[in-house]
């Protein structure tokens, strides 16, 4: 990218006149800061990423956030320090890494039990966020009971966390562990249910391997998200559907792996699972 030079401040992005600039410079001079270095970076999910070697003049200490605040109103989105950066500038000349804040944040929570009393379980779970605003949720079932099936879902929950730290799509990722589990010959096979959802826009991806239904408990409805698909690690050349939906404020998304579902009575057990999260009472704007 072009290095525009306007001492004491360096941005590194052409998109950015001199004007636009000098407009940044009153702002931070309002701010008595001393600016060595901007790197604006342009992320593959089309956010931002301010990479800045800052200090304080005459030994003030300002908070990160305040600066970040600041940035916004120049480059116009909501800034906010990025995880373990320094929530402080100081006079000692530091770098401080800020990048574009979600619209929205999820909440999770989670209710595990083993059937029939037994002590261990052959679902596995995972929950987490990576560092371009997304989360991803999975379930995934080892066939069987017992330890066996334990350690197969593990296996593959921790491939999976893996490859979403390392920046796979949620297709790619499953299509992958699909293969290596299908190729060593163990006959261990298994349902995976994973979900990423976008922080930023709310939408959100699934990729099931006879996984069961999903819900999104709405305010006023409940939409059952489903797939007919084969479990995975039987034939290493599947290829999954990714099903997309929006997910709005407020709003629930639920998963169930099929010994919650199974356990209901009679017939009909998605609809009446649908029916249960049906009468929770969503809160909006929590």
């Amino acid at each position: 990218a072009e290095t525009i030079a306007r001492s004491p401040i360096l941005i590194k992005e052409n998109t950015y006149s001199e004007e636009e600039i000098m407009i940044l410079s009153e702002y931070l001079d309002s701010l008595k800061e001393t600016l060595e270095d901007i790197d604006v970076i342009r992320k593959a999910n089309g956010r931002i990423e301010l990479v800045i070697t800052a200090k304080t003049l005459r030994n003030q200490c300002i908070q990160t956030l305040e600066l970040a605040g600041f940035l916004g109103q120049f480059f116009a989105c909501k800034l906010v320090p990025a995880a373990g950066s320094r929530m402080f500038i100081a006079n000692q000349i530091e770098e401080y890494v800020m990048e574009e804040s979600p619209d929205y944040y999820t909440m999770t929570g989670v209710e595990m039990r083993c059937k029939d009393g037994g002590r261990i379980c052959g679902d596995s779970y995972s929950c987490i966020n990576n560092s371009d605003g997304k989360t991803m949720v999975c379930i995934c079932d080892g066939m069987g009971a017992g330890i066996d099936a334990a350690k197969t879902s593990e296996v593959v929950v921790e491939m999976l966390e893996e490859f979403f730290e390392a920046g796979f799509s949620e297709k790619t990722a499953a299509k992958l562990i699909n293969a290596a589990m299908a190729s060593n010959n163990e006959d261990n096979p298994f349902t995976l249910d994973v979900a990423v959802l976008d922080l930023y826009d709310g939408i959100c991806n699934m990729v099931k391997f006879g996984a069961m239904a999903s819900y999104i408990k709405k305010e006023s409805a409940v939409e059952t998200i489903k797939t007919y698909s084969m479990p995975a690690g039987v034939f290493d050349n599947i290829d999954p559907e990714v099903q997309s939906c929006k997910i709005g404020d407020g709003e629930y998304f639920i998963m169930v792996s099929d010994g919650v579902v199974d356990a209901l009575p009679f017939y009909d057990k998605e609809q009446q699972m649908a029916d249960i999260i049906d009468k929770i009472p969503v809160i909006i704007n929590i």
